[in-house]
């Protein structure tokens, strides 16, 4: 499962947030932790795969143009990827607000914290790409601005149903899309137009096709979990009918459910850490430091 599908899957979630927040149930640890392990080994992926191309970048600049190509799609990936971290997260904070509870929002915000730090690293490294005048760099950059934009129009579906703003690339930004999507419910056309958005960023993430392959199955794994934590159920109660590989995905989460125990119980070994961090507990935000 490459970033662009993770990105079709967080439009689907924002653009069905009122479901979410008001009709799920309380999530299963087992569930989170499953969301959690598997962001988590991506996560420390990602930092490797960094690591060495700084390292590359530093010791062979000659190489540059070379480098950056072969690289791209991790960066590419972490990009992408990070709309969907938001939007969980943002949703599981709109939970957490509505329940009055602070149950469920800090693994994913653990996860979060994460992915801000992947996306430092990425900045610098665009950073010194501008300077270098690469086309590569450029693109990335791009696609980085894009992604926040979609990222700001999927929040602010959300902020109806709990304050979202600290999640948000550009706060100001937000709030007001956020005060366009009133604006459409008051005057009954919200339908169209999230039906208009979701289908803009479908068609937009749906152009690039050098995701990085190296994440698949973690992030099907991933995705598995927050299907997991909803239900099959709120999708079809929406009345919207689910891609082909989000039915895919919901087939597969019974077998999956049953794995997770398993999972959980074998030692979590990530590729650049010798001594793994535990799961956060539901309560203790901090805990994941």
């Amino acid at each position: 499962m490459h970033a662009g599908q993770l990105v079709e899957l967080a439009a689907s979630l924002a653009s069905h947030s009122g479901s979410i927040v008001l009709g799920t149930q309380r999530i299963s640890d087992a569930v989170l932790q499953h969301y959690w392990i598997n962001s988590k080994c991506r996560l420390q992926k990602w930092q490797a795969r960094l690591h060495t191309f700084e390292a590359a970048l530093r010791d062979s600049p000659e190489s540059a143009n070379r480098l950056w190509t072969d690289e791209s799609p991790v960066i590419g990936e972490i990009l992408a990827s990070e709309i969907l971290a938001r939007v969980w997260t943002a949703l599981l904070s709109a939970l957490d607000q509505i329940r009055l509870i602070n149950d469920t929002s800090p693994i994913a915000k653990s996860v979060f914290l994460g992915h801000l730090e992947a996306r430092h690293r990425v900045l610098r490294l665009l950073l010194q790409g501008k300077q270098t005048q690469l086309i590569q760099p450029s693109v990335l950059n791009q696609f980085r601005m894009q992604s926040e934009r979609w990222t700001d129009i999927l929040l602010a579906m959300i902020q109806e149903f709990g304050d979202v703003s600290g999640l948000a690339f550009e706060q100001d930004r937000m709030l007001e899309l956020a005060d366009e999507m009133t604006w459409h419910r008051r005057n009954k056309t919200v339908e169209p137009y999230v039906s208009l958005v979701v289908a803009s960023i479908q068609q937009s993430y749906s152009v690039h096709r050098s995701y990085c392959h190296d994440n698949l199955h973690l992030n099907h794994e991933i995705s598995v979990a927050i299907l997991n934590a909803l239900g099959p159920e709120l999708f079809h109660h929406s009345g919207e009918l689910c891609s082909l590989w989000q039915i895919r995905l919901l087939r597969g989460t019974e077998e999956t459910s049953l794995l997770i125990h398993d999972t959980l119980l074998r030692e979590f070994d990530p590729p650049t850490s010798p001594s793994p961090l535990p799961p956060p507990t539901r309560l203790n935000p901090g805990s994941n430091h």
